[in-house]
């Protein structure tokens, strides 16, 4: 039995992410692009970008034999921005580039970006998310609303 359909959207989403680490054709020289595991094995560090899922809406359940489940995942993509005190480049064209970098290797390529190799419906970005304005950390959150659907009782299959 394969991944579930939610993990292979996972797995796509984190496969053009890591892109960015490998320097594709990006403004920032992005270090390394992670999804944490429970011991963690990853230290923070400036330009990382790291995957990780929130919440999930209640599924919408549509009729038919076998009826199939409607949801939308969302997640989580954050670039870091960490610059060392002696950088003099605005924090807010670090975060500036990281965004777009974010958003330029997900959305590739542009004609089927949103299916993620055909596992989702659609996909759309929510606002970005400043983490934490003015606190010692500072990043950005890119939400990303996948739209998936599955057999009611296997979320291993997918459907149209």
């Amino acid at each position: 039995m394969g991944l579930p359909v939610v993990e292979e959207i996972a797995c796509v989403i984190f496969s053009r992410l890591t892109k960015l680490a490998d320097k594709y054709d990006v403004t920032t020289n992005l270090a390394e692009a992670v999804r944490p595991v429970k011991q963690g094995g990853f230290t923070p560090q400036d330009k990382q970008i790291e995957l990780t899922e929130g919440d999930e809406d209640t599924p919408i359940i549509y009729p038919g034999n076998p009826p199939k489940s409607e949801r939308v995942q969302t997640f989580n993509i954050q670039g870091r921005a960490m610059p060392s005190e002696k950088d003099t480049t605005p924090i807010g064209k670090i975060i500036n580039s990281i965004k777009a970098d974010i958003v330029r290797a997900v959305c590739d390529p542009a004609a089927t970006w949103h299916t993620f190799g055909g596992n989702a419906v659609n996909a759309n970005w929510g606002p970005p998310e400043i983490i934490p304005p003015g606190g010692e950390f500072r990043g950005v959150t890119m939400p990303l609303l996948v739209t998936y659907r599955t057999d009611e009782g296997n979320p291993y299959v997918m459907r149209a």
